[in-house]
């Protein structure tokens, strides 16, 4: 284990975590993959490197639960396909997509953030909506 002070990021993977050497080069990282299709468009290799991996999981849950928010913020879409990209070697680093983020995020404008979000969720390059697939809650709270 790293020491706490250099740890770049941490991801629970629950269950299906891999050890590294704690001196390792992350660029060059590789492992054989733990299921099928975990690391798409590298089928022709059968190492990958999880940190692109888990670059590329990222990206794909943004995907599902942020990109309804690209008709108010356009430069969302281009940020979350480069998290997602088919080539590994062209896919931020975790680092990079965070800065990439941060970015994003301050370019905000009050009319952008003060925007109703009516999108649950994208798949397929379809928005899913609140009024398509509403949330049902018990009419009484101690159901729970």
């Amino acid at each position: 284990m790293r020491e706490p002070s250099e740890v770049r990021y941490a991801l629970y993977d629950f269950g299906s975590s891999s050890i590294l050497p704690p001196d390792g080069d992350i660029e060059t990282a590789l492992i054989m993959p733990l299921y099928p299709g975990e690391e798409p468009g590298k089928q022709q290799h059968p190492l990958f490197n999880p940190f692109h991996g888990d670059v590329n999981s990222v990206g794909s849950v943004m995907g599902r639960y942020v990109r309804v928010l690209e008709s108010v913020i356009p430069n969302l879409g281009p940020f979350l396909d480069s998290l997602i990209s088919e080539d590994p070697a062209v896919r931020p680093s975790m680092s990079q997509a965070l800065l990439e983020f941060r970015k994003i995020r301050s370019s905000l404008t009050q009319a952008q953030l003060s925007n109703e979000v009516t999108g649950r969720y994208w798949h397929n390059g379809k928005i899913t909506t609140k009024v398509d697939r509403p949330v049902h809650y018990p009419s009484d709270p101690d159901a729970f």
